[in-house]
């Protein structure tokens, strides 16, 4: 699935209001995500996910509080990514 924007779907005004730092925490792994709009608190900032296809198997596993709300980070995207696409 190749998503157009961020994988944070909350208003960027409660993107801000959250704890950064559980935002910028894959949910799948723990990691870092590296998500620019965690960091920023914006959506209209570039990301690399926008480059990344994200399989609906590995969107499933993130769990259901933290959907639309963390970002999964590269390394676990790349991992759950469908054959051929990156």
């Amino acid at each position: 699935m190749k998503l157009a924007a961020c994988l944070i779907v909350a208003p960027a005004s409660d993107v801000v209001a959250r704890d950064r730092s559980s935002v910028a925490v894959c949910p799948l792994c723990g990691g870092a995500n590296g998500c620019a709009v965690a960091r920023s608190g914006r959506c209209d900032e570039a990301c690399w996910c926008e480059a990344v296809s994200f399989s609906a198997a590995l969107l499933d596993r993130v769990p259901e509080a933290l959907r639309g709300v963390a970002c999964v980070c590269r390394d676990c995207a790349l991992a759950g990514a469908p054959e051929g696409a990156a």
